[in-house]
C-alpha cells in the first residue's frame, strides 16, 4: 500500500528527521495525512499600542485591554483549532504523540505575545510553578493552576507575575488571594509590593475591593469553586472550576466553566490533551437590584489540555443569586459531572459531586 505525503509534511520531516527520514512517525499519524496543522497564529500581532510601565503592560483604555484580550484569545483558539482540524481524527494517544512529534506547543501564541513584549507574565509564572510541582511528584488535584486567582490563561498572559496591569494610568492588581486592588501611581504600588500592611486599603490611591464588586446576602460576584476526580484507576485526572467574577481589568463580568486534563506517564502527572466538554449556564442578575437580567448557556467541546466555556453578559457588572450559576463537565464521553456555584455553604465545606 503506497502512502501519499503533503509537500508541507515532506519539508517538515526533512527538518525534524534529517538523518532518520520520515519512518519514525507515530503509526496513526501517517494515515490519510492532509496537512501538518502547524499554521502560524502569532500572538505578536496583538501587541499594537501596548506599552510597558512599572514592570507591567500598559493599556490606553479598558476598551484596548478587552481588544487585546480578544485578539490573544482568537489567536490561541485558532492555533489549537488548526491542529485539531488536521489531527482530531486520531485517538487520544495518537493525537498527543503527534503533537509531541511535531513539537506543537498549545500556548505558542501566548508565548509569542510575551516574547514580543519582552515580558514575564503571570501565566508563565504559574505554568512554570505547575511544571515544577508535577515534576516533583505532585498530584494534579493540588496543582497551583487550580488555585489561580486569574481565572484563565488569557487574562494571566496580560498580567505581570504580581497580577498587575496598567490601564489609562491606573494600576490594577489581582493578588494571590483573588482580591482586586487599584493604585494611582507606581510608587504606591511598589510600596504595596514591599509591604502590603504599609498602605491604607481604603485610601483613594490604594483602594482594595476585597471580595469583588458585589457581596450582599442575596447577590454575589467574584466567587469560584473547584473540584477534582480521577479516572481509569488513577492514571487520569480531571480538575474543574466554576467561576463568576467581576474584573476591574477591562471592566467586565463573566461566568466561566473550566476543565484541566492530566495523565500519569512514567510515574509523573502531566497535562494531556483529551476530548473534554465544558458548559456554563445559569442566570445573570443586575448587580445592585439582584433581579434576573438574562439566562445564559455556553458549551465548548474540543481536544484540549485546558478548556473553558465563557459567557460575558451585556451589562458590565453582573452577579448571581445563590446556586444560579452551574457548570457541567464531561470526560470521557461516558463520564460527566455537574456542579452548582453555592456560596451559602459553610466556610471550608465541600460540595463537589
Amino acid at each position: 500500500m503506497s502512502m501519499r505525503f503533503s509537500p508541507g509534511l515532506v519539508v517538515l520531516c526533512g527538518i525534524l528527521l534529517l538523518h532518520s527520514g520520515c519512518s519514525k512517525e507515530p503509526v496513526e499519524t501517517v494515515k490519510e495525512v492532509s496537512g501538518v496543522g502547524l499554521t502560524k497564529h502569532g500572538g505578536a500581532d496583538c501587541i499594537e499600542g501596548v506599552g510597558m510601565e512599572c514592570g507591567m503592560l500598559s493599556f490606553t483604555s479598558h476598551d484596548q485591554f478587552r481588544a487585546v484580550y480578544d485578539c490573544l484569545e482568537a489567536a490561541y483558539e485558532a492555533h489549537l483549532d488548526g491542529f485539531e482540524a488536521s489531527w482530531g481524527h486520531l485517538s487520544e494517544d495518537g493525537y498527543n504523540d503527534t503533537a509531541d512529534y511535531f513539537g506543537f506547543v498549545d500556548e505558542e501564541p501566548l508565548i509569542d505575545f510575551e516574547g514580543a513584549m519582552s515580558f514575564t507574565s503571570a501565566r508563565k509564572d504559574l505554568a512554570d510553578a505547575e511544571a515544577l510541582f508535577l515534576l516533583g511528584g505532585g498530584h494534579p488535584s493540588n496543582s497551583p493552576m487550580l488555585d489561580s486567582p486569574y481565572g484563565d490563561n488569557i487574562l494571566a498572559t496580560l498580567l505581570n507575575v504580581y497580577g498587575a496591569a496598567m490601564i489609562d494610568g491606573v494600576i490594577y492588581v489581582i493578588d494571590a488571594e483573588g482580591d482586586q486592588w487599584t493604585f494611582c501611581n507606581c510608587n504606591i504600588y511598589e510600596q504595596w509590593l514591599q509591604d502590603p500592611n504599609s498602605i491604607d486599603p481604603e485610601d483613594d490611591c490604594s483602594l482594595e475591593l476585597k471580595g469583588g464588586i458585589v457581596n450582599t446576602p442575596t447577590c454575589k460576584s467574584d466567587y469560584w469553586q473547584k473540584c477534582s476526580d480521577e479516572y481509569v484507576s488513577g492514571s487520569k485526572e480531571v480538575n474543574w472550576k466554576l467561576q463568576v467574577r467581576y474584573s476591574q481589568l477591562g471592566d467586565f463580568s463573566d461566568s466561566k466553566a473550566m476543565i484541566w486534563h492530566y495523565k500519569k506517564k512514567n510515574g509523573k502527572w502531566k497535562p494531556r490533551r483529551a476530548d473534554v466538554l465544558a458548559r456554563t449556564h445559569g442566570n445573570h442578575n443586575n448587580a445592585w437590584e439582584c433581579v434576573i437580567v438574562s439566562p445564559y448557556d455556553v458549551v465548548e467541546a474540543k481536544k484540549r489540555k485546558y478548556l473553558k466555556a465563557r459567557y460575558v453578559p451585556t451589562c458590565q457588572i453582573a452577579s448571581y443569586l445563590d446556586k444560579e450559576a452551574d457548570g457541567y463537565w464531561e470526560y470521557p464521553n461516558s463520564n460527566y459531572v455537574s456542579m452548582e456555584l453555592d456560596w451559602s455553604i459553610p466556610e471550608g465545606a465541600n460540595n463537589c459531586p
